[in-house]
């Protein structure tokens, strides 16, 4: 059972693109790069579970999140092959980040995730290179950047999320008459600001870039956007 509500998050994106849609378009690259064209730029196809290539004009979600010291799942060319066949990535275990992530985006009703990791071929250097300094364009263009806030690597999972125990639901209270009580929500930009994830240029970059964000930050949900 989920601990997020799905309709709300759906509502939260669906608003913001009827309400803020080409002002999102044109914050930052003008409008001139849409849609976007990338040479090998691949996706998880998330019912399919494997990588695909993405369609002109297809909607995608990105993911944002820390790698952390050690990563053994990557799309290399050996594997690459392997990867883009049906249900690849239900055979195998992929870090809980981008487990999460992937169910999240399927939920949501989006088809297509970009995860870096994963959708770049890690040992091809000139398609390696050709993304990354793509990357702002990557981010740009997402319908949504997933941001998994919390933790120090890619197995901390979105916090929260699928019966996530882990998540915390102790709010702070304050007494502010003799039989009231008020909880006190976190500030969402300083917790983020306090996050290993605020730590690193490049995710940095990526939550700056997204037009829209959904932030997994200590056991809370967060939506936030350009305008």
């Amino acid at each position: 059972q989920d601990r997020i509500n799905i309709g709300r998050l759906q509502n939260w994106i669906r608003t913001c693109q009827d309400a803020h849609g080409t002002i999102h378009k044109k914050s930052y690259f003008q409008g001139s790069i849409y849609p976007l064209k990338l040479r090998d730029f691949r996706v998880i196809d998330v019912r399919r579970r494997c990588l695909t290539m993405l369609g002109e004009r297809e909607e995608y979600i990105a993911l944002s999140y820390v790698w952390g010291t050690k990563n053994d799942v990557m799309t290399k060319k050996a594997n690459l092959e392997g990867f883009s066949a049906e249900g690849a990535f239900s055979n195998i275990v992929l870090p809980r980040t981008i487990r999460d992530a992937i169910d999240l985006t399927r939920k949501l009703g989006y088809l297509y995730l970009w995860v870096d990791s994963l959708c770049i071929v890690q040992d091809d250097e000139s398609v390696k290179l050709h993304l990354i300094a793509n990357m702002d364009n990557i981010y740009a263009n997402a319908t949504v950047t997933i941001v998994a806030a919390t933790g120090f690597d890619a197995n901390a999972g979105l916090s929260g999320f699928e019966g996530d125990l882990r998540a915390s639901t102790n709010t702070p209270l304050v007494m502010i008459g003799p039989e009231l009580q008020l909880g006190v929500l976190p500030h969402f930009a300083a917790e983020l600001t306090e996050s290993c994830h605020a730590t690193r240029g490049w995710t940095f970059q990526e939550v700056c870039l997204s037009p829209r964000c959904v932030v997994f930050l200590n056991g809370s949900v967060y939506f936030s956007c350009l305008d």
